[in-house]
């Protein structure tokens, strides 16, 4: 069903069947979920401004048009996220997170990135396997939970990375290898996984202080300060293996 005008379901329960999905076209609108449960959610144009915790047990999927997320709440998206060229993503303000909690493809076609605000992966068991670069401030990768980067990169912000599960840097579909860029921090939480191939990690913040940390076993392919001329300090705590 698609939807002109506002979506507002805070009046009762409204109950998504498997293959259902909502569609968003037109100008302005907002979306109330009240924490309800959607299958697919479909925004083909306009602005679309969310409100309260919004849970998408299908596809996420934009064409056109922009989507701000609301300040201080979550999205839980089980299914394939994709975001089309020309699209506008307004990540949430303050602990409003995007949390990646199924099996599901990840594809960002927009000309740069979108910065998505503090991704998680997973809700355990879950994989997320890209199929584009992702921007975000911080990703984190629950334990029990998969990041695949298929060769991709990751331009992470000031949140840096942080890996309880396993985050796969291994190169077996884009074919030029997996850049990180991170201008916060990079943790390996014990019983975590970090699979370098011959990914490259970089610290590209133009100042501050950085920390490596090494609660596993941390190996490195290639490892880059670049702070262009900064004084940016990076601190390793525990032992890091570069290769």
């Amino acid at each position: 069903w698609t939807i002109s005008g506002n979506a507002d379901f805070s009046g009762g329960t409204y109950t998504a069947t498997s293959g259902n999905t909502l569609a968003f076209n037109g100008t302005s609108k907002t979306l109330t979920s009240n924490a309800q449960t959607l299958h697919h959610v479909s925004i083909t144009g306009g602005s679309v401004t969310h409100s309260g915790a919004l849970d998408v047990n299908g596809a996420f999927s934009v064409t056109a048009g922009t989507f701000t997320q609301a300040a201080n709440v979550n999205i839980n998206i089980a299914g394939n996220f994709s975001l089309s060229n020309g699209f506008t993503f307004t990540k949430a303000s303050g602990s409003g997170k995007l949390i990646l909690d199924g099996d599901l493809t990840f594809t960002d076609s927009t000309a740069t990135p979108q910065d998505l605000g503090a991704v998680e992966i997973g809700t355990s068991p879950d994989t997320t396997d890209l199929a584009s670069d992702m921007a975000a401030t911080s990703v984190t990768v629950n334990a029990g939970d998969v990041l695949n980067t298929n060769g991709y990169d990751l331009d992470i912000g000031t949140g840096g990375v942080t890996i309880s599960g396993t985050l796969d840097a291994t190169d077996d579909v884009e074919t030029d290898e997996t850049a990180i860029t991170t201008e916060g921090l990079f943790d390996l939480n014990s019983g975590a996984t970090f699979t370098q191939d011959q990914s490259t990690v970089t610290f590209d913040a133009a100042s501050g202080t950085d920390d490596i940390t090494d609660d596993a076993t941390l190996t490195f392919y290639n490892l880059v300060l670049n702070d262009a001329g900064g004084s940016l300090q990076v601190d390793v705590e525990n032992s890091v293996e570069v290769s």
